[in-house]
């Protein structure tokens, strides 16, 4: 009769002789929907038999590993049986001699996997990491990493295979839409990606499970990874002085790493002049002018990433105002112009006017600012902010008196004093009659 057997959180390990240490089957024309998921299969001579014998065969591997088996997956379609398995958030490695096997009896038969979020590393195979005895295999690949194998990626003996893959990398390079050729970075003897790897937010959202192999909630970033393991890391970091000093000055660099699973507990500083750190935030001096390279790599308990950057050394004197503005008392209608005069420096200088600290900012960033025609409206204290890669300086004030020669407020001392004189005059000419 049909089944749905379900198999969860299981280990297989050192089942040898003829028989997988999973067998899931189907006959006469019934259907076997097995689940089998976060189930681990090491040093077995088959991890997982499909036979459909005139039946329907449709299991779904999820969030299995397999390692070191003589055979991980093999899948036998006889007469009219159909196999189409669903594997995804897989791995796959140190397989030796195969790893996935088909046979369809008789070569008409067609078998049709489909493999999302899966990683095939390190497994020799030397007929092939897709072999297939018999039979017409149709596989489907999406969002696969396929790398580091001894051996062609497919092969055959009287069967034929024929594999489609999409948002892939694998190793030799090969077609399809968002397929890559490049090293996916694995963290040391793993198969998990790195930060810095070029399967980061490259896999297609469409084809990608909800959650990775250790169940890690897909995307952590900007897109879906590709392979069976999301990356939760990001390695990043920044420097005083924006990424120049001067020789022998103390530059600070802070972590600004992101790890969104579990906190970071190891860092690896390289200053690019041989000197290294592994404190979180490190303090280093340059001795010698020029360009480094630095690079920081960060870990935690579940991933890893490095990143790097340029760090520029030279000779410099610091930004200084070597002429400031000057107090104005130029008459009503005249023009009038403000400068500073700047020296020294990181590079480009920066100008920023201010009249009673508020920002003038049509005068643009230039070092003088001048007004055509002075009226009252103008009077008030002015200062440059001067600024560079490195620092920010604030000029003298410079004060614009009122076009009489006064402050705007001497107005009312200048009225209130000459109503007073006034009035005192006609009480001494009345005094005298």
């Amino acid at each position: 009769r049909e089944c749905s057997p379900v198999v969860t959180g299981c280990t297989f390990t050192g089942n040898t002789g003829g028989c997988a240490a999973v067998i899931n089957g189907a006959a006469n024309g019934l259907k076997s929907n097995a689940r089998i998921d976060r189930c681990t299969f090491t040093d077995n001579s088959y991890g997982i038999m499909d036979v459909s014998w005139e039946g329907v065969c449709t299991p779904t591997i999820t969030g299995c590993q397999f390692v070191s088996n003589k055979t991980a997956l093999e899948e036998v379609g006889v007469f009219s049986g159909t196999c189409a398995s669903h594997v995804e958030n897989c791995e796959f490695s140190q397989h030796t001699p195969n790893t996935l096997y088909f046979t369809g009896l008789p070569n008409t038969l067609q078998i049709t996997p489909t493999f999302s979020n899966c990683t095939f590393a390190r497994n020799t195979a030397a007929k092939g990491l897709f072999y297939a005895s018999g039979g017409t295999v149709r596989a489907d690949l999406r969002n696969c990493i396929i790398w580091g194998n001894a051996g062609p990626l497919q092969g055959g003996g009287s069967g034929l295979i024929t594999l489609t893959a999409s948002h892939c990398d694998i190793q030799g390079g090969f077609p399809g839409v968002g397929n890559i050729d490049a090293a996916p970075l694995f963290n040391g003897q793993t198969c998990k990606i790195r930060g810095e790897s070029p399967c980061i937010d490259a896999g297609a959202a469409v084809a990608a499970p909800a959650t990775d192999l250790r169940g890690v909630t897909r995307p952590q970033f900007g897109g879906v990874d590709m392979g069976a393991y999301e990356c939760t890391v990001r390695a990043a970091f920044s420097a005083d002085h924006q990424g120049i000093s001067a020789p022998g000055s103390e530059v600070r660099f802070t972590d600004t790493s992101v790890s969104k699973r579990s906190a970071l507990n190891a860092w690896s500083w390289n200053f690019g002049d041989s000197a290294t750190s592994a404190l979180h935030n490190p303090k280093h001096s340059y001795v010698v002018r020029g360009s480094y390279t630095v690079v920081l790599d960060v870990a935690g308990p579940d991933d890893a990433a490095s990143c790097k950057g340029t760090y520029l050394v030279a000779d410099w004197t610091p930004l200084r105002i070597v002429q400031q503005p000057r107090d104005c008392t130029a008459k009503f209608g005249t023009p009038y112009t403000l400068s500073v005069q700047a020296q020294g420096g990181v590079g480009l200088i920066h100008y920023l006017w201010k009249k009673d600290g508020k920002p003038l900012t049509e005068s643009g960033e230039y070092p003088t600012y001048t007004i055509d025609s002075l009226t009252s409206e103008d009077a008030g204290y002015y200062v440059c902010e001067v600024s560079d890669d490195y620092d920010t300086l604030d000029s003298y004030p410079a004060r614009i008196l009122d076009p009489t020669g006064l402050p705007a407020a001497g107005w009312g001392v200048m009225v209130l004093l000459a109503v007073l004189l006034a009035l005192a005059s006609i009480r001494m000419l009345r005094h005298s009659l």
